[in-house]
């Protein structure tokens, strides 16, 4: 009887201390928190893809800038055939 009522009061305490979490995750202030970590996170990976395509373009050779049409998607065809090779 005595591990009924200890298992009974451990739950219930359990339970106590498991609903204010439940009521913090729901509170406005909490997603607006959420919110703005998940902009910045987001603001954060649009800058480093910005700059990564800003320095590509700078590093570009000049004959590199005035390929056709044709031999850029020549030349990305044949960049995708080596990033997948050694994949392989």
């Amino acid at each position: 009887m005595s591990r009924f009522i200890f298992v009974c009061c451990s739950l219930m305490a359990l339970c106590c201390s498991a609903w204010p979490q439940g009521e913090r995750t729901k509170s406005v202030a909490y997603q607006e928190a959420q919110n703005s970590v998940l902009q910045a996170r987001q603001q954060q990976r649009r800058d480093m893809l910005r700059e990564a395509l800003k320095l590509q373009e700078v590093e570009a050779t000049l004959p590199a800038r005035q390929m056709t049409a044709q031999e850029k998607a020549e030349l990305r065809q044949q960049l995708r055939q080596q990033r997948s090779d050694p994949l392989k």
